[in-house]
């Protein structure tokens, strides 16, 4: 699993020094937030149990997961509908342009098809 270029070595030693962090700083709210940034790498193990329509847009210029990764993880959905690059999207894609607009288009295809 690449994590912005890098590897799963990488993602565990920063899962370390959020660890180490967290138990020295205490904020509210915080929790829930740093338990889901810790399990992310085992959402790829439950991928194929997704068994609805799903419509997968990934930013061209996403600095925090590689396109191969989006497209790898893509295919491991047994519905996928389309897996689609958005060329000068980002990651929050749906909040930014080209993205919005990219989502905009391909929404009401995708449920009309799908529903």
């Amino acid at each position: 699993m690449n994590f912005r270029g890098g590897d799963l070595r990488r993602l565990q030693n920063l899962k370390s020094l959020i660890l180490c962090i967290n138990e020295n700083i205490v904020v509210e709210g915080y929790d829930p937030a740093l338990n889901c940034l810790l399990n992310r790498d085992a959402i790829e193990d439950q991928l194929d149990k997704i068994n609805v329509p799903t419509l997968v847009l990934h930013g061209a210029n996403d600095r925090l997961f590689l396109a191969e990764d989006a497209k790898k993880w893509s295919s491991k959905l047994s519905k996928l509908w389309k897996f689609t690059i958005v060329e000068g999207g980002v990651h929050h894609l749906s909040l930014t342009e080209p993205g919005s607009e990219a989502l905009a288009q391909l929404l009401p295809q995708f449920i009309n098809e799908t529903l």
